[in-house]
């Protein structure tokens, strides 16, 4: 009787033996599987002869490269897009650059712009024959600033090609008085609420209001049109709305707005008002037959990474950072943590290698080679920033790293002047606005 429970203790061992050996292999198969897998790749096209022709005749520093064929590529897919009858409007900040939106504008057939900052007294001095519009409304004091500095051109006094952008009855009552104290007559463009709520005028009767100050006051106010803006429509939750049903939801409400000018004398809505809308995101989304006139668009000419959607699919990246290799050291070396660089190479393959670039800290991706990474321990640098790697990015001192933006403004400007590449050779070099324009 008592070999009975002997067998049944032993065959019990036995299994609780298979059970720990099950476990083992389940948690090796487990940590197998969450290694990080080798995502290094050495220089891909068109990177490899961009690689090549800055070693031999770039600047040896971080450069803003602009990708010229990409570029042309953007601008032919803008006009077959973009409905017949709908005009094009540049926006300035994003392509900050005066030899980059002259190009632009030739090849759109434009003379659109769009400016939101400081740059504003250059682009009108560059662009004497170019219509501009605010694409924001300016504290009254940054208008004041423009009047004293525009020179006076034989194309007509400061101000006259400008339409200024105003979101309220207050802000319209101080362009007001500015206008009367300078003698100056300015063009008034309304921002309306179109369903991005970021301010602006919110329903159609809230037109009321600034239409009564320009109607009585025409020496120094003209009404030039309304602009509102749909950034919100390709963010669009799937659990609220589709970006179809907020589209239309856009442009109902633009509609709205219209008939109300309408309603109050058609004359309001006289050729060549201004009826601005869309964006980069949106702006093939609108047919003739829209409320609006005219599209605005820039960051879809060259495609930093925030642009990434659906909606620019036919687009390609133009615009790039690359910044030379000064060093390139063995594993993820960190102070304090030498002890650890073993163990993090063998689990993470792109731990294997570390390279300091020349600058850094850039509102920017890398993505050639590919696998490149940051370290979350050593920290950020704008001098000697670090990525790590595997061997298969295989870079060496005075190679480049290539990074998209995220966005293009502010980005070209911190990082240029433009080197314009055209079939993997520098071909110009494009100047920048100033940020402290």
């Amino acid at each position: 009787m008592s070999s009975a429970p002997s067998a049944a203790g032993r065959l019990l061992r036995r299994l609780h033996a298979r059970r720990g050996a099950l476990s083992l292999l389940t948690a090796a198969a487990g940590l197998a599987l969450a290694r990080p897998r080798d995502k290094g790749a050495p220089y891909a096209a068109p990177f490899d002869r961009w690689n090549r022709e800055l070693k031999e005749h770039g600047p040896g520093r971080p450069v803003l490269l602009l990708d010229l064929d990409a570029l042309d590529q953007n601008l032919a897919t803008v006009r077959r897009l973009v409905s017949t009858g709908l005009a094009l409007r540049v926006v300035a900040k994003s392509l900050p650059s005066a030899p980059l939106l002259r190009y632009v504008q030739s090849r759109l057939e434009t003379q659109k712009l769009m400016v939101f900052d400081d740059s504003l007294t250059t682009v009108a001095t560059e662009f004497p024959e170019s219509d501009i519009l605010l694409g924001k409304p300016l504290p009254v004091r940054a208008v004041a600033s423009y009047y004293e500095r525009a020179p006076r051109r034989e194309h007509g006094a400061p101000g006259e090609r400008i339409a200024w952008l105003v979101d309220s009855p207050e802000r319209l009552t101080q362009y007001a008085s500015l206008a009367r104290g300078l003698g100056v007559r300015m063009r008034i463009v309304i921002e309306i609420d179109v369903g991005l709520h970021r301010g602006g005028v919110a329903s159609p009767e809230g037109l009321t209001p600034l239409l009564d100050l320009i109607a009585r006051d025409p020496a120094h106010l003209s009404f030039a049109g309304l602009m509102g803006y749909d950034a919100h429509v390709t963010s669009a939750p799937p659990v609220l709305a589709s970006p179809e049903r907020a589209l239309g939801e856009v442009i109902a409400r633009y509609r709205a707005f219209e008939q109300a000018l309408f309603a109050r004398d058609p004359a309001w809505l006289a050729p060549g008002v201004i009826l601005n809308g869309a964006g980069s995101k949106t702006y093939s989304s609108y047919s003739a037959d829209s409320p609006i006139n005219e599209v605005s668009l820039g960051s879809a000419l060259v495609m930093p990474t925030d642009f990434d959607v659906p909606s620019l699919a036919g687009h390609r990246p133009a615009v790039f950072i690359a910044a030379p290799v000064l060093k390139r050291l063995p594993g993820p070396r960190v102070p304090f943590l030498s002890f650890a660089e073993r163990p993090w190479r063998a689990w993470n393959p792109n731990r294997e290698l570390t390279y300091f670039l020349f600058g850094g800290g850039w509102l920017a991706t890398p993505v050639s080679p590919s696998g490149l990474m940051s370290n979350p321990v050593y920290g950020f640098s704008t001098n000697q920033s670090m990525l790590t790697g595997s061997t298969r990015t295989d870079l060496a001192p005075d190679d480049h790293v290539f990074f998209r933006p995220t966005q293009s403004e502010r980005v070209m400007q911190e990082v240029g002047p433009i080197h314009c590449v055209r079939d993997g050779h520098i071909v110009d070099r494009w100047g920048v606005f100033s940020l402290s324009e």
